[in-house]
């Protein structure tokens, strides 16, 4: 059995400095198209060229300085390629075998997003989370949108702050949740006037964690033990048997979001054990497993 135990502490606030977060934009490669064979796309953003039917590539041809060129095959051998966009500017590509005037080209245009973002930070109170962001310049731009998810897949508003049309000082913001899960995810989706969007990386604010799932249930070897953290910290995972008696325990190094941790379980005899996860502050997840 591990002796060691870490003392751990409990954050309540949680500050996320970040750049905005790249979209990739898909486009089909199929029945001699690009399609869409014109974007709109903003400086980090990613192309993503999708096989359908043919044999093809995805050619640059004319292309803005300091951009890097490329020439990929598109096809059943090598249906996907990706690029970053890192100047802004026209950028004209081609089929090389099937390109040429009337053929199957086509662009995409790279602006940059006219916002300077300091920061997007959170702190949870009793029974709301608060959200703040800071920007140093705005211009043009026609929403900040506060979104929200309880498993960082799907999202949906939460509320949102009109933007500045030209602003070069430092401009803050905040957005109250009242109504938040034990733990959700929240990012900023920025809008300008002209439909550009920029997202920012996401934070997570709530309970410190929460125990998800274990598999397999009943188990004979080992456990696999999945649990959501809000922060980087150290927690004590122990099993205990049916008599609360402590059977076997580690220490765990956690980070933002999804963790994931074996128990061996070969040792224990067969029975019902309660998992638990605290970090020293009688905050405790619990899950109960069956060995067989």
């Amino acid at each position: 059995m591990k002796k060691k135990y870490l003392p751990l502490l409990f954050p309540v606030f949680l500050v996320c400095t970040f750049s905005a977060h790249a979209i990739t934009h898909v486009v089909t490669v199929a029945n001699f198209m690009f399609t869409p064979s014109t974007l709109n796309v903003t400086v980090g953003d990613f192309i993503q060229w999708q096989w359908s039917n043919g044999s093809h590539t995805t050619t640059s041809l004319s292309i803005p300085g300091g951009a890097a060129t490329w020439d990929s095959p598109i096809s059943m051998g090598s249906p996907s390629f990706l690029y970053e966009v890192t100047v802004a500017g026209v950028y004209n590509y081609e089929c090389t075998p099937h390109g040429g005037a009337g053929g199957m080209v086509a662009s995409f245009t790279a602006g940059v997003m006219p916002l300077e973002l300091r920061s997007f930070t959170g702190k949870t109170t009793a029974g709301s989370n608060w959200l703040y962001w800071e920007t140093l310049t705005e211009k043009d731009i026609q929403s900040h949108i506060v979104e929200r998810s309880a498993d960082g897949k799907q999202w949906t508003e939460l509320g949102r702050r009109a933007g500045s049309t030209n602003s070069t000082v430092s401009t803050k913001y905040e957005l109250e949740d009242t109504k938040p899960f034990n733990q959700t995810y929240y990012r900023l989706r920025t809008l300008d006037i002209d439909g550009r969007v920029s997202i920012s990386k996401v934070l997570l604010l709530g309970e410190p964690f929460t125990m998800t799932n274990a598999f397999p249930n009943p188990a004979t070897d080992r456990v696999t033990v999945q649990f959501i953290a809000t922060a980087e910290e150290s927690l004590r995972l122990s099993v205990l048997d049916m008599n609360g008696r402590l059977v076997w325990y580690q220490a765990v190094e956690t980070k933002p979001g999804l963790n994931t941790t074996i128990i061996p379980m070969r040792q224990l005899q067969a029975g019902t054990y309660d998992l638990i996860l605290n970090n020293g502050k009688k905050v405790a997840a619990s899950l109960r497993v069956v060995k067989e």
